[in-house]
């Protein structure tokens, strides 16, 4: 098999078997970071993180101007920047800089001087909608589309409050707050209110709907049947209720239903996404709504849980969107509503030490989190944590900071935090390519 080619524009075959040779490529990915790291001299080396900056301001700019959909339609022979400039309505020459300086970190390509086309990577970036449909509405230029552009995108957007970061976290009114007013983003923004009620004000609808895209996007990462593994589903009793708390529409139920029909489901979110999922199961399942196999329920998690029989509390991707005090809110709920021999998985990331386990086997906690709980780290000579092969859930980590004063947690922060909500850490799985771990806890 040819190996992929950043010139070319079209998926790889390599795309396709990737995820059989994940840790292989993981292997790659550290050591080629790692020989850059030894290579450079640290001066140079540690401008990078800062140019990183300048490379995010180019991706923003260029995505909002349309390029990668302008380009795709011009062809793999590309375009001139004039003819490009032209129909983004920016200076030629300005956004000639931008789109060298993304080629240059292998974001596009320029074909000829001043001639530039889409390459493998930002392909990914475009919406594959013709321009004039987003010049059209571009209030919707990511809704319907697989997301993994949109998901870039807000990315992007983080920037302007990544920038507060240092204004928030070395004030002192700030610094230590578990507020979701708080944070680096209400600074930059200039709001106070908790982000998900700013995201919702009339003149955010854009961005707005860039976010929903990019939860789609996020979603489909991964094996979406994930899942199916690292909890014996299949030897629940018959007619033994599973609660997904907070599960959107219910794509993670869905998938549980279709191969473990004994089993009841309720799905439970805001009254406004459950409307959404009555469509999505009836579109996908009606007869999962017919015969009260799945049942959907508008539920705040921080109020009293009205499901008093729940075999199994399921979360994915809720105590991340949290800081600790409210995640224990959440977490005290379940615990007051669950049965003797009621269990609680969370499908969360899992942020691993920078160091070996080994030699943090005093204070890392994978002592009290059970089979599972250590990583599987990198060999030698390689960060254990894989370094930027495994980089994304770092990455989320700073985003959940500065947007809602959140984190990604290690195992030993789970463990703390479940043992203060009156729960166990049992055990954890996780696999290479998933896109959450799955902690299973029981009550204390």
């Amino acid at each position: 098999m040819p190996a992929p080619s950043l010139a070319d524009a079209l998926p790889s075959p390599f795309d396709g078997v990737r995820a059989h040779m994940l840790e292989e490529v993981m292997m790659v990915v550290a050591a080629a970071q790692q020989l850059i790291a030894t290579l450079l001299l640290p001066s140079q080396y540690t401008t990078m993180p800062g140019n990183q900056g300048f490379v995010n301001a180019a991706m923003k700019t260029v995505m909002a101007a349309h390029v990668p959909e302008i380009l795709r339609e011009a062809g793999p022979a590309g375009l001139s920047v004039e003819d490009i400039a032209a129909k983004s309505n920016m200076d030629a020459g300005k956004l000639a800089r931008l789109l060298r300086m993304l080629s240059t970190y292998h974001i596009f390509k320029e074909v000829s001087p001043d001639i530039f086309a889409n390459n493998r990577i930002s392909a990914s970036l475009d919406t594959e909608k013709p321009v004039s449909e987003i010049l059209r509405d571009p209030d919707n230029k990511y809704t319907a589309t697989s997301g993994a552009a949109a998901f870039t995108a807000l990315i992007c957007d983080t920037a302007k409050a990544a920038a507060y970061i240092p204004d928030t976290l070395l004030d002192p009114k700030t610094a230590r707050s578990q507020e979701l007013t708080e944070t680096a983003f209400a600074r930059a923004w200039g709001t106070d209110e908790p982000y998900f009620k700013w995201l919702h004000q009339p003149d955010n609808v854009a961005r707005r709907r860039t976010f929903d895209a990019a939860m789609t996007g996020l979603g489909t990462l991964g094996n979406p049947k994930e899942i199916l593994d690292g909890f014996e589903w299949g030897k629940l009793p018959e007619g033994s209720v599973v609660v997904d708390v907070g599960g959107d529409v219910g794509t993670a139920m869905q998938v549980l239903y279709d191969e473990h029909k004994h089993l009841k489901y309720v799905v439970q979110d805001r009254e406004p996404v459950i409307a959404g999922a009555h469509t999505f199961w009836k579109t996908h399942r009606p007869e999962a709504l017919a015969f009260n196999q799945v049942t959907l329920q508008a539920h705040d998690f921080f109020a009293e849980q009205p499901v008093k029989n729940a075999r199994i509390f399921f979360l994915r991707a809720i105590t991340h969107n949290w800081p600790t005090p409210y995640v224990l809110r959440i977490l005290a709920q379940l615990r007051s509503a669950a049965a003797p021999n009621t269990q609680l998985v969370l499908a969360e990331n899992i942020a691993s030490y920078a160091c070996r386990a080994s030699s943090a086997a005093n204070g890392c906690g994978l002592e009290h989190g059970g089979p599972g709980a250590a990583p599987h780290e990198a060999p030698e000579a390689l960060l254990p944590n894989w370094g930027l092969a495994h980089d994304f859930v770092y990455t989320m980590d700073i985003w959940m900071l500065l947007s809602y004063n959140a984190q990604e947690r290690t195992i030993k922060s789970f463990v703390e935090l479940l043992g203060q909500a009156g729960w166990k850490l049992e055990r954890v799985h996780r696999a290479p390519g998933d896109k959450f771990p799955r902690l299973v806890a029981s009550p204390a």
